[in-house]
């Protein structure tokens, strides 16, 4: 299951998923990489919580942010 990214509150639609990689030292030589992703609305500002995947930074962001009803 996709959720797509709707329009904010504010009626913007110029908003986005981005992510961040994450590395992560474990032990002497052992590393660790993986991604956070949040939905934000770059005109108001709006951001939903990080989350590891795409599908659940949309679901956060839908939960708080649109005024749209996330489907399940």
């Amino acid at each position: 299951m996709q959720n797509d990214i709707q329009n904010c509150k504010c009626g913007s639609s110029n908003v986005e998923v981005e992510w961040e990689e994450f590395e992560e030292q474990s032990g002497w030589s052992i590393s660790t990489s993986f991604l956070e992703y949040h939905v934000e609305c770059y005109d108001c500002g709006s951001a939903g919580d990080s989350a590891p995947s795409y599908d659940l930074a949309v679901r956060n962001w839908n939960k708080d942010c649109t005024n749209i009803e996330l489907q399940t």
